[in-house]
């Protein structure tokens, strides 16, 4: 019985009083099991099917027979066929034959379809097309994605669903339509492009930033990618569409491993075994009435001739039904207002084109998108030279979402009629829309203006690029790569949007590059740029590849002493000062300095930026006495130079003051930090990184100070901001964390103090390795706090982990590896560990005095630690020595 049910498309239901008692089991003795049997398939099938009843249809002989109707098929249209109107109503529904029979239309007005717009308010909706007002078709393939999607059965939700077919079919289109149609049904309708790897990256933090999840703004994308995943496994009742899945082995490591929720993929490839599609929905070309349907939307035309009707049927043989030719043909139509049969003579005049190279895996594309394509492109140059050398452009770019500024900003890259067309676009911007409309006009580009982005086909730009030879496509890789490299500004925080919209045409380029040879230095500045902006996103690996590549092609194109390698060199050493590589940047640094001094004036600016980093170099590694020169001397060119309050005075003035409260000078640090926050505040935004580091710093210098009232505010500010704008896993909210941290410590809120340290920590390990030298810091910290309670056990293993970053780091004589040491060596002691606190504390002095020389103040509290240690081991006589030397010192620096 299961069988024959599951195999029909209907069960007729004879609802009687004696039916419903069976049904419920109320029926005599020993009688009625094929009904309770039934009864209990129809439960499960109406539950499968989350309560879509279509199969399922009551049927009674008389009106009161309703009251029997049983309540699972309570909501179901129910059918009395002892009545004529009864068994005809009944007959049509099964034979799908409708209630009322249209009437012909009259004579009627042609009108153009409106285009629809959104009319529901969906906060986590995302879906980046407009409703398509000349959709066409494809009803059975929505209602079996709506069945799939729509069903409770665990494999719905385990299994993504997939439709697969030729490039150009209308896949997009599809998916488009059938979130439109359905998006009530979900609490949540997603999209995310998935041609690429960056795609995916981009487009799950676009979702992150919709669904407001905390890792959001996070540089590191990966962590957000993850925020993104969970919430997917957490969450039920969502949709989540992946467009352009073509290498289904991209989305791998994008999809949640138990979703809670639906997927549903579009692409070109036919296997999709690693990601557990066994079906996917193959989606055909046009069926002929859909076709001749689709050009009578698309031309806004309705009454025609016969011989009107002939060609549009030709029409869309010719074009072997693929829904992306038609579009494009019944665009140009409609544009030119030509007849179907002048446009069908054109096109048989001209014949199909094969494009020659496509991957047998995703099928190749007709002969007629070529062809069609060609036609436009034709009228595309007859128009305007510029649009044409826009469009020959944009086809060696990332295809979606392509910046207007490369067009802006590099037109005089792109050709003499585009540089002609845009010289005045500055003071008249509307030249850049006059440009595009010959585009628009034939469907080949879509403008986007609240972003102020357009995108192109990817058939499109594969078509424009198979009719170049080969030496002009090289030249418009290298014009791309040259326009692309003005568009990218300095990575300035109030850039960084721009520069996250270029990334992925930077990276387009980046290919071209290394296809095409074009070592310029257009390139360079575009890798450097592009590296630069990587290691903002913290995306190290990435961002060391391109920094690199920009200092080679440098070396090679340009003298030795060049400025832009001196550039490329700091970058570099940057990049390794953030990874904690300070030996690797040191010497950078130093070159980068020797060629600005040799080639620069002696006040140069880009000498000041030298000296301060070198600066920064040697404050990290602990070499206080060649930091503090140079630090002074660029903040005397900038001083020479800059106005009082540019923030390049206030980085200087901040950077120095850091380099004075680690060396103990407390209170000449605080008038430091104090002008350069003024001088952020005034000339930044509010919620401009800097400002946060400042407030970071000073509040951290009033905690050390014992000023708990005054550093709180500061360092809950900072946190905000950072958090905010460079998202919550940063290295710089690790810091901040951090302070928070030790202000909680020092006040005994040692529950609030581990939450801040334990995830200070948790952050500096994921983003920056386990091994950097703010790891140690964290460990450090951690260990204080779990000392103070008397947790010896729990904190030695994490004053050892800190040990161990310090001397790997091979810095003999910094500052911290003394601290590390001196900690260590304190934790044995309240373990009475004895022999092994003893060498760990005469090893601590010995480096802290190398650091910062043998009278400094900070050797005291060493002398004294020892002198502790020696007390309680019963060697007062040598514990007396030592605690006269650290009274010594402690005497000189007061009189100093």
């Amino acid at each position: 019985m299961a069988n024959q049910i599951e195999e029909v498309d209907f069960v007729l239901v004879i609802c009687t009083e004696n039916y419903e008692n069976r049904f419920k089991g109320k029926g005599e003795t020993g009688k009625g099991h094929g009904v309770k049997w039934e009864g209990a398939i129809l439960i499960q099938e109406l539950y499968d099917a989350g309560t879509q009843n279509t199969k399922f249809i009551p049927v009674i002989f008389s009106a009161d027979d309703s009251a029997h109707i049983s309540l699972p098929l309570s909501s179901a249209t129910h059918y009395e066929i002892k009545s004529e109107d009864g068994y005809k109503a009944l007959y049509r529904h099964l034979t799908n034959q409708p209630h009322t029979v249209k009437p012909e239309l009259g004579e009627i007005q042609s009108m153009q379809p409106r285009e629809c717009k959104q009319d529901f308010l969906d906060t986590n909706w995302n879906i980046p097309y407009s409703r398509n007002p000349f959709f066409t078709g494809r009803d059975n393939v929505l209602d079996q994605l709506h069945k799939k999607l729509t069903s409770t059965k665990s494999v719905a939700l385990s299994q993504p669903m997939a439709i697969s077919g030729l490039g150009g079919i209308g896949k997009t289109q599809t998916a488009v339509e059938y979130a439109y149609r359905y998006h009530e049904e979900y609490k949540a309708v997603l999209w995310a492009k998935a041609d690429s790897y960056e795609s995916l990256i981009s487009d799950y933090s676009s979702i992150a930033e919709l669904l407001n999840l905390p890792e959001k703004n996070d540089k590191d994308q990966n962590l957000i990618i993850i925020a993104t995943k969970r919430w997917l496994e957490e969450n039920s009742g969502w949709l989540l569409i992946l467009d352009n899945a073509d290498d289904p082995k991209i989305i791998e490591d994008f999809l949640p491993l138990k979703p809670k929720g639906y997927i549903f993929l579009t692409s070109r490839s036919q296997s999709f075994e690693n990601i557990g599609i066994s079906n996917p929905v193959e989606l055909e070309k046009m069926l002929p009435s859909e076709a001749k349907e689709f050009f009578l939307k698309r031309s806004g035309r309705i009454k025609l001739k016969a011989t009107e009707i002939e060609a549009i049927e030709s029409i869309a043989q010719e074009l072997d039904y693929l829904p992306l030719a038609m579009e494009q043909a019944g665009a140009y139509i409609f544009k030119i207002k030509c007849s179907f049969q002048d446009y069908l003579s054109s096109y048989r005049e001209r014949g199909l084109r094969l494009l020659e190279k496509f991957p047998a895996s995703t099928g190749k594309y007709p002969e007629s998108v070529a062809t069609t394509w060609s036609l436009n492109f034709e009228q595309v140059m007859q128009k305007s030279i510029a649009a044409a050398e826009l469009l020959y452009a944009s086809a060696f770019l990332e295809h979606d979402n392509i910046p207007f500024e490369i067009i802006s900003k590099g037109a005089n890259e792109l050709g003499t009629a585009i540089a002609s067309s845009l010289d005045n676009i500055e003071n008249d911007p509307l030249v850049l829309d006059e440009v595009f409309e010959p585009l628009i006009q034939y469907s080949l580009i879509n403008r986007d203006f609240a972003i102020h982005t357009y995108s192109i086909h990817r058939l499109v730009q594969e078509v424009l690029k198979d009719r170049m030879d080969v030496p002009t496509q090289r030249l418009w890789s290298e014009r791309v790569v040259k326009a692309t490299s003005w568009a990218l500004p300095e990575v300035e925080f109030s850039y960084w949007y721009l520069c996250n919209q270029l990334l992925p045409h930077a990276q387009k380029c980046i290919d071209l590059i290394e296809k095409w040879n074009l070592e310029s230095q257009e390139a360079a500045k575009l890798l450097n740029g592009a590296g630069c902006y990587l290691r903002i996103r913290v995306r190290f690996n990435e961002a060391e590849i391109f920094l690199k590549r920009a200092l080679d092609i440098r070396e090679k194109i340009l003298d030795g002493n060049h400025p832009d390698i001196a550039k490329s060199l700091n970058s570099i050493a940057g990049l390794y000062v953030d990874q904690g590589k300070y030996a690797e940047a040191e010497p950078l640094y130093k070159r980068a300095l020797d060629i600005r001094e040799n080639v620069l004036e002696q006040d140069h600016p880009d000498i000041a930026k030298s000296l301060h980093n070198l600066a920064g170099l040697y404050r990290r590694q602990g070499k206080y006495d060649k930091a503090e020169p140079l630090y002074r001397r660029a903040l005397e060119i900038r001083e020479r130079i800059l106005e009082p309050d540019h923030p390049d005075m206030a980085t200087s003035l901040n950077d120095f003051a850091i380099l004075l409260e680690e060396q103990g000078k407390n209170d000449e640090a605080e008038p430091h930090y104090k002008r350069a926050l003024e001088i952020f505040e005034e000339v930044l935004e509010s919620d401009h990184p800097d400002v946060a580091t400042c407030l970071n710093n000073l509040g951290g210098l009033y905690s050390r100070k014992g000023n708990y009232d005054e550093a709180e505010p500061l360092l809950i500010r900072a946190l905000g901001i950072f958090e905010n704008v460079l998202q919550p896993n940063h290295p710089d909210v690790a810091i901040c964390l951090n302070n928070l941290g030790n202000l909680n410590r020092k006040q005994g809120k040692y529950d609030e103090a581990k939450t801040l340290f334990s995830r200070s920590l948790e952050i500096s390990e994921k983003v920056l390795g386990p091994y950097h030298p703010d790891v140690a810091d964290y460990l450090s910290n951690l260990g204080g706090l779990y000392s103070d309670e008397g947790k010896y056990a729990e904190a030695e293993p994490l004053y050892k982990r800190a040990l161990n970053i310090r001397e790997k780091l091979k810095e003999p004589e910094h500052q911290d590896l003394a601290v590390a040491l001196n900690n260590l060596a304190q934790v044995y002691l309240d373990q009475r560990k004895y022999a092994k606190a003893k060498p760990l504390f005469v090893q601590a002095i010995e480096v802290i005095e190398k650091s910062l020389g043998k009278e400094h103040i900070f050797v005291s509290k060493y002398l004294i630690n020892y002198a502790n240690f020696l007390r309680q081991i019963r060697r007062d006589r040598e514990a007396i020595k030592i605690e006269r030397r650290a009274k010594a010192i402690q005497s000189k620096n007061i009189n100093n």
